[in-house]
């Protein structure tokens, strides 16, 4: 096989990996173009605080909404969600407003210390001041 071909490859799976570690949700023409998303630290740490942070382009400018943030777990191949869910204001932990243009919004939890070991999704449904859906994604991770 061609070297070149070879690292064109591979730099081709690392970024699927890379960009496998969440996925959209919601609409395909949703407000939010999210283009990324990550979790620090990652794993998030039992008892601890960590943050989801997701980023894109917005094509108008957005005032304010809310945030809610959802836990799911795999429980024998199947995804279930978890009665772990809350609401906050978007402009709590960012500045509102923004767009159009790129965006970077965080969401801040702690996660529980009790949880068991698993395969986990953190849910971020990003809802407009009118509570119309904008943007939504799961970021998933393993605790062990």
């Amino acid at each position: 096989m061609n070297k070149g071909l070879l690292v064109v490859v591979c730099v081709a799976f690392c970024l699927y990996l890379v960009s496998s570690e969440y996925t959209l949700c919601g609409k395909v023409d949703s407000l939010l173009r999210i283009t990324n998303a990550t979790i620090s630290p990652n794993p998030p740490v039992r008892g601890k605080s960590f943050v989801v942070n997701y980023s894109g382009k917005v094509e108008q400018q957005v005032p304010g909404g809310s945030q809610t943030f959802t836990v799911w777990q795999q429980v024998y191949g199947k995804w279930v969600v978890s009665p772990y869910a809350f609401t906050f204001d978007l402009c709590k932990e960012n500045k509102c407003p923004f767009g159009p243009g790129p965006f970077s919004l965080n969401m801040t939890e702690q996660l529980p210390s009790f949880v068991p070991a698993g395969d986990y999704a953190v849910g971020v449904q990003v809802n407009s001041t009118t509570h119309a859906s904008i943007g939504c994604v799961h970021v998933l991770f393993e605790l062990k």
